[in-house]
C-alpha cells in the first residue's frame, strides 16, 4: 500500500435514539470506549496524523489520541467529546489466529463525556486506501462499548450506527 495516496477520512456516525438506546444515556457517567476495527487490512491501513505508519508506535500502550485523530466535529451543542487516551493493536497483537481480519483502534472516553443519542459525530484519519477498494465496501468498523466494564454486553456496532 505504499504506493497509495496518503488522505484524509471522515468518520461518519450517529447514536441512534429512543427507547431501544435509552443506554446511552444510563451509562453516560461512565467511562466508553469508541473502537474502530480495520476488516480489509489489504485494502486500508491507518497512520498516523503525521503521516508516519503505526508501525513505530508502541502497541497496546496509551498513546495521545492526537497522534490518531486529526480533527472531530459534532452537531451536539458539547461538541465532540474528548477523548482521554488511545490504543492500537495489529492483527497479529489480537491473537486471533485465523479470524484476524485487521487491527483496531480503541479510543476511550471519561466517564460523563459521552455521545449523545441523535447526534451527528465526525473523525478525521489519515489512511491509504488501496485502488481495489469498491464504493460501498466495509473497510472501518465502529463499535461503541458504553461502559468499559462490561465491553461484551454493552457493545453497540456500526450496523445500528448511521
Amino acid at each position: 500500500l505504499s504506493a497509495f495516496t496518503l488522505a484524509e477520512a471522515v468518520l461518519t456516525f450517529t447514536v441512534p435514539s429512543g427507547p431501544l438506546f435509552a443506554w446511552s444515556e444510563k451509562f453516560a457517567p461512565y467511562p466508553q470506549t469508541l473502537r474502530i476495527r480495520i476488516l480489509q487490512p489489504l485494502l486500508i491501513v491507518v497512520h498516523q496524523t503525521s503521516g508516519d505508519s503505526l508501525g513505530s508506535m508502541p502497541r497496546d500502550a496509551p498513546i495521545g489520541c492526537g497522534a490518531l485523530v486529526a480533527d472531530t466535529w459534532s452537531t451536539s451543542s458539547r461538541g465532540f467529546p474528548p477523548p482521554t487516551m488511545c490504543h492500537w493493536q495489529d492483527s497479529e497483537d489480537l491473537d486471533l489466529g485465523h479470524l484476524a481480519k485487521g487491527g483496531r483502534v480503541d479510543i476511550k472516553f471519561q466517564g460523563g463525556a459521552t455521545f449523545e443519542a441523535g447526534e451527528l459525530y465526525q473523525m478525521v484519519l489519515k489512511v491509504r486506501v488501496s485502488n481495489n477498494a469498491v464504493v460501498d465496501q466495509e473497510l472501518l468498523q465502529l463499535e461503541l462499548f458504553a461502559s468499559e466494564w462490561d465491553e461484551d454486553e454493552r457493545r453497540h456496532d456500526s450496523e445500528i450506527f448511521g
